[in-house]
């Protein structure tokens, strides 16, 4: 069990997920992760530039497997969520090799079908990127950030209330109907 937490957060905001993960019998991590900027506030004025922007999704790619997507942001491959992970198993399995860690790497890549991946705010749209690109043996994410399409309707707003009642959002000043991003409704 792999465990995401949101924007600025650690590690400890989530110790009663892992806990009970633990619990339920699962060798769960809590990896800490560059989460700060967050997706939304790295990626609102383009956004709100182009609605069909893909800046979350560079954004998240670029966090997750720290291929090179965003300009200003350098993550690289090491410090990105999925070296970091490949990192932690494979220090876990020299340092505590009855833990069982070596299970999820084979030949120092992951056996993502053997991990249930979970995360929270920007964590959970993390989890949802790499169920969409990895089979997972399960995938949860709560309160997803970022990566969704913003579609802009109406006129200008300053809250929500000012928007026509279609509207989902109010940000930078728009009114937006917000469209799940593909990890929600593609296979």
């Amino acid at each position: 069990f792999v465990f995401f937490g949101g924007s600025g957060g650690n590690c400890i905001n989530h110790k009663w997920i892992t806990s009970m993960a633990a619990t339920a019998g699962y060798r769960s991590i809590c990896l800490s992760y560059l989460n700060d900027p967050s997706a939304n506030e790295y990626c609102l004025d383009s956004i709100l530039a182009d609605p069909n922007s893909t800046c979350g999704n560079d954004f998240r790619r670029e966090n997750i497997y720290g291929e090179d997507h965003m300009p200003g942001l350098s993550i690289g491959p090491h410090n990105a969520i999925v070296g970091r992970l490949r990192a932690l198993l494979t220090h876990l399995s020299e340092t505590e090799p009855e833990l069982g860690f070596s299970n999820y790497l084979a030949n120092d890549k992951m056996q993502w079908n053997k991990v249930v991946i979970a995360g929270f705010s920007q964590g959970g749209g993390n989890a949802g990127i790499l169920s969409q690109d990895h089979e997972m043996a399960r995938a949860l994410f709560f309160s997803k950030g970022i990566g969704s399409t913003f579609f802009p309707i109406g006129d200008s707003c300053e809250s929500l209330s000012d928007c026509p009642s279609d509207a989902e959002a109010c940000q930078g000043g728009s009114c937006f109907k917000i469209e799940p991003s593909g990890y929600y409704t593609e296979a």
